[in-house]
């Protein structure tokens, strides 16, 4: 029996070695060490084939079997104590979340994966989970963390070949989100020169891709067809669907650039061919349930007569079935609404560089518990003064949306209009209009909670005003957080109109200071199902406040979304955290 798991480790190795050379024979020997696992019951083997199989089943785009075979190669490895096949697998089933555009529970993935790497001393996976966690932050449109991220994976020194051509790739997908054309350029050729030294199919087959598309928006035809043949044959080679859909479909577009329209409509048939394969209603169902509790495909109609061999319900499923279409394309036609509310919103809110560009460390946590959100953030320079500002507005989604909007537009005005004014004046002033435009009479006490912080640049002094919000400050050096409390009112009609109450001190360097909603510390969730209140979350703070910002926004995540795992998101959540 020893020589036998001998044996079957020695395959386990070479199987995951060979997955980014030659996928489809790992693959096939996946498949054998499950078999022979099974046979004689050896869960080391099974762990390790259903890492392989849960890996090749996500470039093979099957979801669905990726998700199974991942997470029971987590669970096995649990149960033997093995650490690094834990992280590799977790790794996998964070490459399924992306694909269903779970963006925050991939970054769990990648947070934990990271966390056990680090842990075991593993430096040359700790580099591709940096790698990993800036991808996902590039696929959550937060660019800024991206680059941070990609550019610790490509200074690691212990990071291989697969981890700098992945960082290149990225970092030239984000490029191209900038319209720096050369700069993408160059970057997945870097990425290409990479993964062609190493074999590294699949890569070399999305830099192909990308690099067609560029070469198409610039009218090389010639270029564009090289790269995208090269992609074709080499999908082909390695099974993957998904690239040899998106090239087809490019092949297309060259086609109809040369007038080959006959060429373009045969092409296109086969892009159609594998695009309904992989994206069909019974695919998109399997992939949607991530915890193997696939629910009941909807029973059709024809199936639905033909049980109840009934003409009369046939007639009534009709008018059900079509009243229903009315009602989901009203809900398509509202939700379209809302999202393009979600891009008016997006505009409104603060440009956060005035940080940056003042020297600041800094991270917003920024998550609407629907389409448009009730919370907002805002910042402005005026001379030498930087304004911070987080507002909670009554209600989340569209009527908190409008009065984010309302709130933003009002402190635009009130604070150009003068940079001398205090943070109290600007509640009291804000307070004002909120009453003559919004809620000026008892019955109707829509307002924001609200918090404002004036720096000054010049030396760290400190102006705060908040209404029922708090600010937070932790010292350097200091284990305590210190509260300065809010206000006992919001920034709406009250029977009696309390003044405001100004705070003033100095900070110095190093010194941090947040400013929340109550979105984070009122979420439900753990083994209780309770909220994570503020007791936990200042205990998290205290515990990361010697970490970057930006490393600070990873495990805040992290541990909100571990906190609340399948439980429903209970409000808008807005945090600002800076480093003096």
């Amino acid at each position: 029996m020893i020589a036998f798991e001998k044996d079957i480790e020695e395959e386990v190795n070479v199987a995951w070695n060979e997955r980014n050379r030659d996928l489809r024979s790992s693959f096939n020997l996946g498949l054998q060490i499950l078999a022979k696992s099974e046979l004689e019951n050896y869960t080391l083997g099974l762990a390790g084939a259903c890492k392989i199989l849960g890996y090749c089943y996500w470039r093979f785009s099957d979801y669905s079997q990726s998700l199974n075979y991942s997470l029971r190669a987590i669970q096995l490895y649990k149960i033997l104590g093995d650490k690094g096949g834990e992280a590799d697998a977790l790794n996998s089933l964070g490459a399924v979340y992306m694909f269903q555009h779970e963006h925050f529970k991939r970054l769990q993935c990648n947070l934990e994966c990271l966390k056990i790497r680090e842990a075991i001393g593993d430096l040359e996976a700790v580099a591709g989970s940096q790698n990993n966690i800036g991808e996902t932050y590039l696929e959550m449109g937060d660019e800024e963390n991206a680059i941070i991220w990609l550019n610790k994976a490509l200074e690691n020194k212990s990071s291989d070949a697969t981890n700098i051509s992945w960082a290149n790739f990225n970092l030239g997908k984000i490029y191209l989100l900038k319209k720096e054309v050369d700069n993408a350029i160059l970057f997945f050729n870097k990425s290409l020169e990479v993964s062609l030294l190493v074999n590294y199919e699949v890569l070399i087959a999305e830099s192909y891709i990308e690099l067609a598309k560029i070469y198409i928006d610039a009218q090389a035809v010639d270029k564009a067809l090289t790269h995208i043949l090269k992609a074709i044959e080499l999908a082909k080679e390695i099974g993957n669907k998904e690239y040899l859909g998106e090239a087809y479909s490019i092949l297309a577009t060259i086609h109809e650039q040369e007038g080959k329209l006959k060429e373009a409509l045969s092409v296109y048939k086969k892009y159609h061919e594998i695009h309904v394969a992989l994206f069909n209603e019974k695919k998109a169902e399997e992939i949607k349930d991530i915890n193997y509790q696939y629910e009941l495909n909807r029973i059709s109609k024809e199936a639905e007569i033909e049980r109840t061999k009934s003409v009369e319900l046939k007639v009534a499923y009709d008018k059900i079935e079509l009243q229903n279409n009315v009602i989901e394309a009203k809900n398509r036609e509202f939700i379209d609404s809302v999202t393009y509310a979600k891009q008016i919103q997006k505009a409104f809110l603060a440009d956060r560089k005035v940080l940056d560009n003042q020297g600041f460390e800094s991270f917003l946590i920024f998550k609407p518990k629907d389409i448009v959100s009730g919370d907002f953030y805002w910042s402005g320079q005026f001379n030498n003064f930087i304004y911070i500002v987080v507002g909670d507005c009554t209600g989340h989604g569209v009527p908190g949306g409008f009065l984010t909007m309302l709130g933003i537009a009002y402190l635009n005005e009130l604070i150009a209009l003068s940079s001398m004014h205090a943070p109290n004046e600007i509640l009291t002033l804000l307070r004002a209009k909120i009453i003559k435009d919004v809620s000026g009479t008892s019955t109707y006490r829509d307002g924001m909670d609200i918090s404002i912080v004036k720096i000054n640049v010049n030396n760290n002094e400190v102006e705060w005003a908040g209404a029922k919000n708090p600010l937070w400050i932790i010292k350097k050096g200091s284990n305590l957080v210190e509260v300065i409390p809010g206000d006992k009112q919001s920034v709406c009609y009250n029977e009696e109109l309390d003044p405001f109450v100004n705070h003033s001190f100095k900070l110095s360097k190093g010194d941090l200071i947040y400013l929340f909603t109550d979105g984070y510390c009122d979420q439900f969730g753990g083994s209780r199902n309770k909220k994570f209140g503020r007791k936990r979350f200042r205990n998290a703070l205290l515990g990361y406040r010697d970490k970057a910002m930006v490393e600070q926004k990873s495990h805040l995540v992290y541990e909100y979304t571990n906190w609340k795992k399948d439980e429903e998101q209970i409000d808008d959540m807005c945090i600002v955290g800076i480093r003096f």
